[in-house]
């Protein structure tokens, strides 16, 4: 973690190689909130919470997706939805 977030932190995990040759991959999303509503599985949105990858498998394999290497990973964790609940009963 130092590297990445740490004082003496590098960019190897950088986006900017991408910013300057772009990125070409295959993206899929895994609906992380839908599937932790539906198993009954509360984290505090608004706080650091690690989703561990047996979640994250789990989550694939209700949605039928296959992960292959080199896949773009995006993770929808449903941080806007308690905002969006509060407005919406404001």
């Amino acid at each position: 973690m130092d590297d990445i977030a740490g004082p003496n932190k590098n960019n190897a995990n950088g986006v900017q190689a991408w910013a300057e040759k772009g990125i070409v991959g295959r993206g899929i999303l895994l609906d992380y909130h839908k599937w932790r509503l539906a198993n009954n599985i509360d984290i505090d949105i608004f706080k650091t919470s690690p989703i561990p990858l047996k979640h994250l498998k789990a989550v694939a394999e209700s949605q039928g997706t296959e992960i292959k290497f080199g896949d773009i990973l995006f993770i929808r964790v449903g941080k806007l939805h308690p905002i969006y609940i509060d407005k919406q009963f404001a």
